[in-house]
């Protein structure tokens, strides 16, 4: 395939870990196009990089380049003002072949296709998950302004939009999306990194005898870990540790008396934000991964169990169906009870866990590779970078 120069726009990138999935997504992808032979550059913030990133410059990152603009406190909210990416987005785009736009209701996006129209270059537009209606209804009347003035005319100037999952597609068809300007290409996941058990069980004092449950992710209501300290605690886990991994959003306060008040607190072990290291330990260690989250786009945590060799357990809200239908876990409603069933059966069998575990990883290398996904949206920027799509 001929080599493509690819603008990449987004509020936030690595090492920004503190951002979860999408920017660990967003590196997995940048790095893999680049490998492949493509010119990638990403114009980004410093948001939650850290002191030692250079900024106002591009730097070189895994055969990348990388901008991350300086912001002030106000740019660092939503939705995301940065005018301080302008000058970054005006030098590259002209002569790109297409501009991918990613994170949904945010005002760089606007302002990155201005520009790149003026320069004649196309966008792809990737909302990662926010045009859900779950996520429309919190600040939903912010929200209602912001689709009316910003998001509606992106959709319509863009000229493809990437759907993660099919609920992505139904999602961007109720905004008025055509299904002929909609890609269905899913989020990838690189192989598992081996991790140490032991070591991350002596991290946290966590007996070798006791069965790990894992949540990975921002500690945030929408993640649903309200509902899974409930089914924790109603699974009588007596053999059982919970580890709650990620970093505080605004519900850890509300969390520890929930674990208290459910009599858990010697069975729930908080991690905080891990680096990559500590989550492949995580990984390693665990016998059962869960997230009951209300909403998602496709999470990357998800992937990452799968890939591990976890069996999950995920609510219908994740957005893969593909878990139960591969034997991999199972999808479950948002409800304590219905997760505390099929955690307590999967507790109780090692030899079902161990069957799941290895459908787990067979349908990550199926499904949700790199190399797969990237071919896929390889061929989706050719055809739009030709004005074929």
């Amino acid at each position: 395939m001929k080599s493509l120069r690819i603008v990449r726009v987004l509020p936030f990138f690595a090492p920004a870990t503190r951002f979860g999935g999408v920017v660990a997504q967003a590196a997995t992808v940048c790095r893999a196009l680049a490998e492949r032979g493509h010119r990638v550059q990403v114009v980004t913030t410093d948001h939650g990089v850290g002191e030692s990133v250079p900024r106002g410059r591009f730097v070189d990152w895994h055969g990348c380049s990388v901008y991350y603009a300086p912001t002030r406190p106000w740019h660092r909210v939503v939705p995301y003002w940065s005018p301080t990416m302008r000058p970054a987005l005006e030098q590259v785009l002209p002569g790109a072949d297409v501009c991918c736009l990613n994170v949904g209701l945010t005002l760089a996006n606007r302002m990155a296709q201005a520009i790149a129209a003026a320069s004649g270059v196309p966008c792809v537009y990737n909302a990662e998950g926010a045009l859900c209606p779950v996520r429309l209804r919190l600040k939903a009347w912010r929200k209602r302004v912001f689709l009316t003035l910003v998001e509606r005319p992106l959709l319509r100037r863009v000229a493809m939009c990437q759907a993660l999952t099919g609920k992505d597609v139904h999602d961007l068809a109720a905004l008025g999306v055509p299904d002929a300007r909609i890609a269905l290409v899913p989020n990838a996941v690189e192989p598992a990194v081996p991790g140490d058990a032991a070591r991350f069980r002596a991290r946290f004092g966590i007996d070798a005898a006791r069965d790990i449950v894992l949540f990975l992710g921002r500690l945030h209501r929408i993640k649903g870990i309200d509902v899974l300290i409930d089914a924790f605690a109603a699974s009588d886990p007596a053999g059982a540790t919970l580890v709650v991994a990620g970093p505080d959003d605004g519900v850890g306060p509300a969390l520890d008396r929930q674990i208290a008040a459910r009599g858990v607190v010697d069975r729930v072990v908080r991690t905080g934000h891990l680096d990559a290291a500590g989550k492949a330990d995580a990984l390693a260690a665990a016998q059962v991964f869960v997230l009951p989250s209300r909403t998602e786009g496709l999470p990357v945590a998800v992937l990452e169990a799968l890939a591990a060799g976890l069996p999950s357990l995920v609510s219908t809200a994740c957005n893969v169906p593909e878990v139960e239908t591969a034997g991999a876990g199972r999808v479950l409603p948002c409800d304590p009870n219905a997760f505390a069933r099929a955690l307590r059966e999967l507790l109780d069998d090692p030899a079902q866990r161990r069957a799941m575990g290895q459908r787990a990883v067979e349908l990550a290398e199926r499904s949700f590779s790199v190399e797969r996904v990237i071919e896929h949206l390889e061929a989706l920027y050719a055809r739009v970078a030709a004005g074929s799509a």
